[in-house]
């Protein structure tokens, strides 16, 4: 946003602060996975964690993308681009089918 609106995005002071806070975040995060139980508590982020977060950030992705940005404008960029306009079957696909079963699917790993 700074690159956007630099003069309403006043974040030079305060980009070293920001910078120190994630930097702590990360290292007390850090200093869990080096103790006994790091390894068993690595395992399970690695396992439950990244398994649904896959899920997630597709889910949001098609979300975003198809009602945040727009169907028809996301049609009219790839028009814009490669000289023709998306089917309406691949709208419905890829912004309303996609979403409901990949939630529908993760729910499922994830119950099971």
């Amino acid at each position: 946003m700074e690159d956007i609106l630099p003069q309403r995005f006043q974040l030079r002071h305060q980009q070293t602060i920001m910078a120190s806070v994630f930097v702590v975040a990360v290292f007390i995060v850090g200093l869990v996975l080096t103790t006994h139980g790091g390894v068993y508590i690595f395992q399970l982020v690695d396992w439950y964690v990244g398994a649904v977060a896959s899920y997630v950030i597709a889910v949001l992705e098609c979300l975003a993308v198809g009602w945040c940005y727009g169907a028809e404008r996301f049609s009219a960029d790839v028009e814009m681009m490669t000289g023709k306009r998306l089917p309406v079957i691949y709208k419905v696909s890829c912004f309303i089918i996609t979403p409901v079963v990949m939630a529908v699917g993760g729910l499922i790993l994830h119950i099971s």
